[in-house]
């Protein structure tokens, strides 16, 4: 389906991504279409027509009806490779990825499947060599993360894997939503006997580490958490827990990313004033009022 990146809460430029046919910011009720190197740009109440000047890579457009097709997630996220900073590219490129989608109503809805993952992405520009922009797009990949289930998840993604010259600790092959299947041997520490595996929100499966963002949701099951907890204890798996505040606090997130780093067995984060400043742009960028649905 397409990318309503209204949705996103980013501001994308108001001139248009060409191909998308997608809605943007501001612009609900407009489609952007590509059209041939010569054709006519002049726009129209509902279309406002683009050019893609570059060679179209292999599996761009995908079939949506005769005579109409729809850009593929992967040329879309080609194209904002043009338009986007680093960070910004690797959050859409996460929200593509995600597991969830936010409706009209400002609702965290969860999807049955990814739009697209970064696999699908890879591979796509993978054919893309050599056209414009798939360095930069190749470049922001590095930091993008399939099966987020939240903005927050995103967002504590981020701030822990992004490189220090963009605002994050540099804690690279991080995983978000992994899977920590339960053994027969597990069955006396489990929370409730029924259970099969745990889903882990963020961490590294190979070094049994990892946190977990606590949402408002949370403050309804906190004995259910609790206990699960417990048993993933008891497992062997070493967590984190995260509210908002210590993602957003200047002493508590780098409380925070520290306790994560020493979780993972790495040094302690440190950041030349430089880099501060861009770990302060980042969480500006994040939490501040450009992107409201979070």
């Amino acid at each position: 389906g397409a990318i309503d990146f209204s949705g996103i809460g980013l501001a994308v430029p108001r001139e248009g991504i060409p191909g998308s046919l997608c809605p943007l910011v501001g612009e609900s009720s407009k489609r952007h279409v590509l059209v041939g190197k010569n054709a006519n740009t002049h726009s129209v109440r509902y279309i406002s027509r683009r050019r893609w000047t570059d060679r179209i890579p292999p599996g761009s457009f995908v079939r949506v009806s005769p005579g109409v097709y729809l850009s593929t997630p992967g040329f879309t996220f080609l194209q904002l490779a043009r338009k986007l900073t680093t960070t910004q590219l690797a959050l859409v490129g996460c929200v593509m990825c995600a597991r969830y989608h936010i409706n009209s109503s400002g609702e965290i809805v969860q999807r049955d499947r990814q739009v697209t993952s970064v696999s699908e992405l890879s591979s796509y520009l993978d054919g893309a060599r050599g056209v414009r922009w798939v360095n930069t797009a190749r470049k922001a990949l590095r930091y993008v993360a399939d099966r987020a289930e939240s903005p927050q998840e995103i967002n504590s993604f981020l701030l822990t894997c992004l490189p220090k010259d963009l605002g994050g600790c540099g804690v690279r092959d991080l995983k978000l939503n992994y899977v920590v299947f339960v053994e027969p041997e597990d069955l006396a520490i489990l929370d409730r006997p029924e259970r099969t595996s745990f889903r882990i929100d963020m961490g590294k499966p190979e070094a049994h580490a990892g946190s977990e963002y606590l949402g408002k949701q949370h403050e309804l099951t906190a004995d259910a958490d609790r206990a699960r907890l417990n048993a993933l204890l008891a497992k062997g798996e070493r967590l984190l827990q995260v509210k908002y505040s210590d993602l957003v606090d200047p002493v508590l997130s780098e409380r925070h990313s520290n306790q994560l780093a020493a979780l993972l067995g790495l040094d302690p984060i440190e950041m030349t004033p430089k880099q501060l400043v861009a770990r302060d742009d980042l969480k500006a960028f994040l939490f501040g009022s450009e992107r409201p649905l979070i």
